[in-house]
């Protein structure tokens, strides 16, 4: 019997320790959270807020319960935690060191994508690479538009994978990922990233004078065109098949249609970022209205589903003439 409770209270002595470890851990060692606002000079200014979010993954996190009567107590071991984060940084350090990435900028960025030989749904990854740029804007937790002063690139980043990554707009950024196309979209496939400087001076990037015209008559495999910021001056059309969420787009012609759904009989680019407030704020008064609205925006996608461009319009561009 006393052989019994030795083995019971030698099994039982570990699982107190690392309750009482997690515990402590617990209470000293809150997750960070940052929400950043800052101002965004393009030559305009734009807002953004960021979340910081911790990492959360069961291949990360060794948990254990223990059953008393009703009650479930969950522990998890921040040193397994810690070792598996620190052999993640270590493997990717290794690798970033074995491909020895090359410097280049954002025009190199754009020649290498354009060289892949993307399979038949337009997407190919290529090699690893470094660029110094700044952050002007980003859409989601996902997606980032970058310049230097040779132009605009986009940059994704998996947020399954480098959720732990915080890219803050207006910040010059040392970046190293892969040259890749997705969906014939050229960008850069985030997979590390040092922050520098904060840009106080701004970028002061060239905008294109355009319309719509041109980008409809533009195949999905033309990767030209996304590293421009564009001028426009004209109307907006709106996407009202559900009056809850306005789709936004600009047309050349008051007339022009905008259909939803597709672009077969369509002469639109679709605003993605439609549903941001700021967005809505100031084109809901003059969607189908005869008035002339000026705007800079970043091409963002071609939709292959819908058959349509998307674009990034930058808020506080907007101007009602």
């Amino acid at each position: 019997m006393a052989i019994k409770k030795l083995l019971l209270l030698m099994f039982l002595l570990p699982i107190c320790a690392c309750n009482s470890e997690n515990i402590d851990s617990s209470s000293n060692g809150n997750s960070e959270s940052s929400n950043h606002s800052s101002s965004v000079n393009i030559v305009d200014s734009h807002e953004i807020s960021i979340e910081n979010n911790s990492i959360e993954s069961s291949d990360l996190a060794l948990s254990s319960s223990i059953d008393k009567g009703s009650s479930s107590y969950e522990t998890s071991s921040s040193e397994s935690l810690n070792q598996t984060s620190s052999y993640f940084e270590e493997s990717l350090s290794s690798i970033i060191e074995d491909e020895n990435p090359r410097n280049i900028d954002s025009e190199e960025l754009y020649r290498v994508a354009h060289n892949l030989e993307i399979d038949s749904k337009g997407t190919k990854e290529g090699e690893l690479v470094t660029i110094k740029a700044t952050c002007i804007f980003k859409f989601g937790q996902e997606n980032f538009f970058f310049a230097d002063q040779k132009g605009i690139f986009q940059v994704y980043k998996d947020n399954d994978i480098y959720k732990d990554i915080i890219i803050f707009e207006d910040y010059e950024y040392q970046l190293t990922g892969r040259v890749a196309k997705y969906l014939y979209k050229p960008q850069l496939q985030l997979v590390s990233c040092l922050r520098l400087d904060k840009n106080e001076e701004g970028l002061n990037l060239p905008r294109a004078t355009t319309q719509v015209a041109p980008f409809l008559k533009m195949s999905r495999e033309d990767d030209s065109s996304f590293s421009n910021i564009y001028h426009f001056e004209g109307y907006i059309g709106a996407d009202t098949s559900n009056l809850s969420k306005i789709k936004y787009a600009i047309i050349d012609n008051f007339n022009d249609r905008v259909v939803a759904q597709s672009s077969y009989s369509s002469k639109a680019l679709y605003i993605a970022n439609y549903d941001s407030r700021e967005i809505d704020e100031k084109l809901y008064d003059y969607y189908n209205e005869e008035v002339i609205v000026s705007l800079d925006f970043m091409l963002y996608a071609y939709n292959t589903q819908y058959k349509t461009w998307q674009i990034i319009v930058l808020s506080d561009t907007i101007l009602v003439e």
